[in-house]
């Protein structure tokens, strides 16, 4: 599931 992956629209992700 997403839960298990980084939040792409989390401050830390790599769009952040």
């Amino acid at each position: 599931p997403a839960e298990n992956y980084p939040h792409i629209f989390s401050r830390d992700s790599i769009f952040g």
